[in-house]
């Protein structure tokens, strides 16, 4: 039986363990979808910058909870839960009414950084929106990239078509 060098098993065990940060277990990943739709952008930023209308059309949210009651604002955190019973927490990195707002995963079991974007403008009489997702997963996960990429593009393209419908029955 072959026997590996004492270095490669140090890497091999720091790397699952994540303390160690060597390129190929860093795997960084941008997701980025668009669309178009009818409404104008202070319409779309009063629908898609309010937390509490997250469920209509993120099919992975089932309830949302503002850490302060109110308005949303930089520094914002924001507490959400999956229809399974998984919770999450975000604090809001950017918001530039009406057109960008970012937020940051505070935590993960799968994801060493998540950050979600969104910026909006004018198409036309509507406007454009994009979505933007830059993730960096775990060291132990640096196998599960490939498969991950191609679930999440397709999820990403699924909730801005739930988004589209949702802002064209949202009541303004």
């Amino acid at each position: 039986m072959p026997v590996l060098p004492r270095a490669h098993v140090k890497k091999f065990i720091a790397a699952i363990s994540g303390s160690f940060d060597y390129p190929c277990y860093n795997k960084k990943m941008r997701l980025v979808s668009r669309i178009t739709v009818h409404q104008n952008v202070d319409q779309v930023w009063e629908f898609l910058a309010n937390p509490l209308n997250s469920h209509k059309w993120d099919k992975s949210i089932a309830r949302v909870k503002l850490q302060d009651p109110g308005f949303v604002k930089l520094g914002s955190v924001i507490h959400t839960e999956s229809p399974s019973g998984k919770k999450q927490s975000f604090v809001i990195t950017q918001f530039e009414p009406p057109t960008l707002f970012a937020f940051k995963l505070l935590e993960s079991s799968l994801f060493k950084e998540a950050e979600l974007r969104f910026s909006i403008s004018k198409a036309g009489e509507g406007s454009h929106i994009v979505h933007e997702i830059n993730l960096t997963l775990k060291p132990y996960l640096f196998f599960a990239f490939p498969l991950l990429l191609l679930v999440s593009k397709k999820a990403l393209g699924a909730d801005l078509g739930y988004l589209k419908k949702a802002l064209d029955t949202f009541a303004l």
